[in-house]
């Protein structure tokens, strides 16, 4: 899954296979991890599994994330990658 910014100059995409989002600038093509899959992050930063729905706030400052494996929906802003903030989550299976 993927989805552009507001003003059309990034790219959010879920990276199911690597349990991770990934960001890409649409200029320059340059991609970097916005959460998950990185392990230069710390261990209780990059919990992602299965990110499988995407979407920017409104004003671009933040990308929202459906995490399938994990049950939940999490906020990841882009000024602070790798900071996950739990919007919604389920209890159960």
């Amino acid at each position: 899954m993927l989805s552009f910014s507001p003003d059309g100059t990034l790219i959010a995409v879920a990276d199911r296979q690597n349990f991770a989002v990934r960001l890409i600038r649409v200029a320059t093509g340059l991609t970097t991890t916005l959460a998950g899959g990185n392990p230069n992050l710390a261990p209780n930063l990059q919990t992602m599994y299965y990110p499988s729905g995407i979407t920017f706030s409104p004003d671009g400052s933040a990308v929202v994330v459906a995490e399938e494996g994990g049950r939940k929906i999490q906020q990841v802003w882009l000024s602070s990658p790798g900071v996950l903030k739990i919007i919604a989550q389920t209890g159960g299976k």
